[in-house]
């Protein structure tokens, strides 16, 4: 530990940020929907349909279900 005593307040606002459990909870309906509207099925030559899935998309989309107000 540093030689300061205790840590300043930012740090103990991200180590309670840390330690906050998410607001909601999401249904499979929901993780679903969320899911839909961040990926696209591209159909290959042979017909098979990778899904792909745009990750910074998606995870912008958790965060506001999550921590929204």
């Amino acid at each position: 530990m540093s030689r300061y005593k205790r840590p300043d307040k930012h740090f103990q606002d991200c180590l309670e940020a840390l330690c906050e459990k998410p607001r909601r909870r999401i249904t499979p309906a929901q993780a679903l929907e969320l899911i839909w509207a961040n990926s696209q099925c591209i159909k290959d030559r042979v017909g098979h349909c990778p899904l792909l899935i745009f990750d910074k998309q998606l995870a912008d989309a958790l965060n506001e279900f999550f921590w929204e107000e």
